[in-house]
């Protein structure tokens, strides 16, 4: 507890930004698919540039990104651009290589230099309006992209409308979000535009639609990317493990490092109590992507089932918060192992807030780490965790409701 990363005044500070209804940032992970369908999907733009030299370096480029190798995928975009540097399209794909480095920053400029070297919209706005969210500026999407008239059509309309439902969303405006969201697709469905719906629908506890829109995504291009690990997940959850590891097995041939197929190969074989053959398939994918956090992840949980308690916590702390907060699935797992091994989870359950800001577990959690918190004054630390579960009051929630009378009459 001595080893909380906050004074009093900077714990009220940043409580007050995750429990007051402002969204720090919408992180996207995999399970909630809120921009990546497309935005990080295999997209034709190498095809468009017409320097052949530099097509010829973007293409490779590309191809080393499926691979996961970011690092080589950079030098042959790079390369592309100094064949020819107005070429908009090859900065799209530079961009995505940043997002993998977690730089959204940096892919947010060469995506605004993308669209001045005149790339189509329809490859730009994808990625741009993911960056955008991630890098906090819902409300200028909103602005600088105003709603299509009435009579608009097709997907440039419909791409907008969908960047705009990822604003509102991230903003908390949920009835918004589904609005326009759905106006998008009736002009132009696609893989990322109904995984979206997918996600609104799941958190509005509309199972039969959310499912709905999955199979109508995977239905529509059944080797996209996003689209499989859905249906992947979709599987796993009707626990249909035969068609979970059919599926998983076919994803990993077309995308050998993506790691939500061999996350579910795991997830199956722990469920199944076959822990030594998930160490093994952890082992196996690592030595594909070293370093990989998601390896890492199960590596942890793996060590803890084990009774390996220190090393477990030992990976975790190896495991950066953006990790945490790109994946806030994770969060409440890892908080486990860190208390197990006696290590402070603070950056963690703030990193898993970050990324779900609509996540009880992780309020609750953090609220009660806050309130037990010794170097804040009683009523400062339940006022900070008071902010905390703000939030989700509304969801009267039997222990949110149980906790705030409490810390209430602390403050009392």
């Amino acid at each position: 507890m001595n080893n909380l990363l906050f004074s009093a005044n900077l714990a009220l500070r940043q409580v007050r930004l995750l429990g007051g209804g402002i969204v720090l940032t919408l992180v996207v992970s995999i399970s909630q698919v809120v921009a990546a369908p497309s935005a990080l999907a295999r997209s034709e733009g190498c095809d468009l540039v017409k320097n052949t030299a530099a097509r010829h370096f973007c293409l490779a480029g590309k191809s080393e990104f499926y691979k996961g190798n970011y690092g080589l995928a950079q030098t042959l975009l790079k390369q592309a651009l100094a064949s020819s540097p107005r070429e908009g399209v090859i900065r799209v794909q530079l961009a995505r290589v940043f997002i993998q480095f977690n730089d959204t920053a940096l892919a947010e400029r060469e995506l605004q230099r993308a669209q001045r070297d005149g790339a189509p919209p329809l490859e730009t706005l994808p990625v741009l309006f993911y960056v955008m969210i991630q890098n906090g500026k819902e409300t200028s999407i909103l602005t600088k992209f105003s709603e299509p008239p009435p009579v608009a059509v097709g997907p440039l309309a419909a791409e907008i409308l969908k960047g705009r439902a990822m604003a509102f969303e991230a903003l908390g405006l949920r009835d918004e979000a589904v609005a326009s969201i759905d106006r998008s697709l009736s002009l132009h469905p696609t893989v990322s535009s109904l995984l979206f719906r997918a996600t609104l629908a799941g958190k509005m506890g509309d199972a039969a639609l959310s499912n709905k829109m999955v199979d109508q995504a995977y239905s529509l291009a059944r080797d996209d990317v996003t689209a499989m690990s859905r249906k992947l997940r979709q599987l796993e959850a009707k626990n249909d493990i035969r068609g979970a590891m059919s599926l998983a097995d076919r994803m990993i041939k077309l995308y050998p490092v993506n790691s939500d197929p061999w996350e579910v190969k795991i997830r199956v074989l722990m469920k199944q109590k076959e822990d030594a053959k998930a160490a093994a398939l952890v082992e196996s994918y690592l030595g594909r992507r070293p370093g990989s956090y998601f390896g890492q992840f199960y590596k942890a949980v793996l060590l803890s089932r084990a009774k390996k308690k220190k090393e477990a916590g030992y990976v975790v702390q190896l495991i950066p918060t953006n990790f945490v907060q790109r994946h806030p699935q994770y969060a409440l797992t890892m908080s486990d192992i860190s208390r197990e091994s006696h290590h402070d989870d603070s950056q963690i359950l703030m990193a898993g807030i970050a990324g779900d800001p609509d996540n009880i577990d992780l309020r609750l959690r953090y609220a009660e780490l806050i309130a037990a918190q010794d170097n804040l004054h009683p009523v400062q630390s339940a006022y900070a965790a008071i902010q905390i579960l703000t939030r989700a009051e509304s969801t009267n929630d039997p222990r949110v409701k149980k906790l705030l009378a409490q810390l209430r009459a602390r403050v009392r």
